[in-house]
């Protein structure tokens, strides 16, 4: 119950921020091109094949760091702890923030849809008495999951679909995916609709770290509205 408030309290919020920007701005995405697209969408297939191997999530991670260690720089994604740094990350939490009433009316279709079937995994498990288990899954919703997806989905699968299919088809196509990966039908229209808005949020800023930021944020918000319960 605790949870389901917070999310509603969040989504007036989100629409209190939208109705107080409505017509202030003309939205003016800018173009993320892919430097060798077929290459970027083959590496992100076989990266979720990785994803369900057993024992294959090191060499996934340094399968990415070996391929973006010279274009994904991370001291700039460190720089953001700092105060100064710190209001792009704000505005892309604000972004988000503005996107949760669309994420709770979608939640609640789903629940009413699909509420007899089983939820995913992690779910229960945060909900479990093992510690260390909810420690793990918490460090992994919060810090890999966001940066592995985010460079899979987005940096590898989405910017290689876009050269030759456009920014729509690209956009559903690596959302259905991201969806589908998860292997949950309760969930699956949510992160179906959430893949879309970090497809978004990838060409609205320029850059990757804005998704990997709000994909950060989703799980957050998830981890505590599961935990308050």
């Amino acid at each position: 119950m605790i949870g389901l408030i917070f999310s509603l309290l969040l989504s007036l919020y989100g629409l209190i921020l939208i109705v107080k920007e409505y017509g202030n701005k003309t939205l003016v995405l800018p173009t993320v091109y892919a430097s060798k697209p077929g290459q970027d969408i083959l590496l992100g297939l076989f990266c979720i094949i990785l994803i369900f191997y057993p024992g294959s999530h090191f060499l996934l991670i340094g399968l990415i760091i070996f391929k973006y260690c010279t274009k994904i720089h991370f001291i700039k994604f460190s720089k953001m702890i700092n105060f100064k740094s710190s209001r792009q990350g704000i505005r892309w939490t604000v972004t988000f923030i503005k996107f949760w009433p669309v994420i709770f009316i979608f939640s609640m279709l789903s629940f009413f849809f699909f509420q007899d079937y089983p939820l995913q995994s992690n779910v229960n498990q945060l909900r479990g008495d093992d510690t260390n288990q909810i420690i793990s899954i918490i460090i992994s919703s919060l810090i890999i999951a966001p940066i592995i997806e985010e460079i899979v989905f987005r940096k590898f699968l989405y910017t290689g679909f876009k050269s030759t299919l456009g920014i729509g088809i690209s956009a559903i196509l690596s959302s259905f995916i991201f969806a589908l990966i998860h292997l949950n039908i309760f969930s699956f229209i949510v992160l179906f609709i959430f893949g879309l808005f970090l497809c978004y949020c990838y060409e609205k800023y320029n850059t990757i770290y804005a998704p990997i930021w709000i994909h950060f944020m989703f799980n957050l918000f998830m981890v505590l509205s599961i935990l308050a319960k």
